[in-house]
């Protein structure tokens, strides 16, 4: 076990981690828009780059584990077997 690990605070032995997304609108640069696409909420309206954030974090300790930006078309749970992996 390494010494980061012994210092961390458990809960009956286990780590609690938790997950959260949110959508995040990103600048209107080419390049971002080739990676993430683009999409509009209401018809006509203008269309806006759009990413997926999410974070994996380490509750008890305070310390982000792992975090991603996707194309909004992931999903939560996508991005959560990606954390876990982590």
């Amino acid at each position: 076990m390494r010494a980061r690990e012994k210092t961390l605070k458990r809960w009956h032995g286990h780590r609690v981690c938790a997950v959260d997304g949110s959508q995040l609108r990103l600048p209107r640069e080419v390049v971002l828009q080739e990676k993430f696409g683009c999409q509009s909420a209401v018809p006509g309206e203008a269309k806006q780059t759009m990413g997926l954030a999410s974070v994996y974090y380490d509750v008890l300790n305070k310390l982000v584990v792992d975090a991603q930006l996707v194309e909004t078309r992931e999903s939560e749970r996508y991005c959560a077997a990606q954390h876990l992996e982590a």
